[in-house]
């Protein structure tokens, strides 16, 4: 069961109060992962609570009330401002977009690159294809810039983390249409694992590149969309 609450939260930028949705519980028990690792429902369904915007100053933050006032010269940039307020993305879409310009000036292309997936998700709920595939490409270059650092893209053992980036990575390229990417990442994955599921989950992959298929697939082949 997926409860949200409104709350009242102060803005850490500008002070005003405002009333913002708080997700106080859910559960993942209706359906698998995306291969992009996107979660199912109930989750699936709680993305308007992952991001805060005050509806005053437009800071984006999951909760404003604990952001940091140095971003207050990012939400004021022309690119930050021009992106709050664009009629392109669903506005939902544009919270997220935002959230990755604050983690760029943070210097965190992990969570720069999740902003932008999860901007991708919201597109493709609203059927906007294009814009999907931009926030996908910003996506995959943020993520590769941590993955040049070191950094590791997923939560959790160490292993797991490996095996989940590596698919999460062939999943993005996939949607975009690289294909030689994809291929790229699923041969690095198999070479580097003995998990029966997940190469399960790379030849699934590679079955898809095959058949030029850039739409959204949960894990189980089943289930695709």
């Amino acid at each position: 069961m997926t409860v949200i609450i409104p709350e009242s939260v102060t803005c850490t930028i500008c002070d005003c109060i405002s009333e913002q949705p708080i997700l106080n519980s859910t559960n993942t028990f209706f359906g698998e992962l995306d291969l992009d690792a996107r979660p199912p429902e109930m989750m699936r369904s709680t993305m308007d609570t992952w991001v805060q915007k005050c509806p005053q100053c437009g800071y984006c933050y999951p909760d404003i009330a604990r952001g940091k006032a140095e971003h207050k010269s990012v939400i004021s940039s022309p690119e930050y401002a021009g992106q709050s307020q664009s009629g392109e993305y669903p506005g939902l879409a544009n919270a997220f977009l935002c959230l990755a310009l604050i983690h760029i000036s943070d210097n965190e292309p992990v969570h720069a690159g999740k902003q932008y997936q999860r901007a991708a998700w919201v597109c493709d709920d609203n059927e906007l294809s294009d814009r999907a595939v931009a926030c996908r490409i910003k996506a995959v270059r943020w993520f590769e810039i941590a993955i040049e650092r070191g950094e590791s893209l997923t939560p959790g053992p160490q292993i797991e983390e490996r095996e989940l980036e590596n698919l999460m990575m062939a999943d993005l390229c996939r949607r975009v249409g690289w294909f030689d990417k994809v291929l790229h990442y699923c041969e690095e994955g198999i070479n580097r694992t003995g998990n029966e599921e997940y190469l399960s989950y790379y030849s699934y992959e590679k079955e898809l590149i095959q058949a030029t298929d850039t739409r959204s697939h949960s894990i189980i082949p089943e289930q695709k969309q």
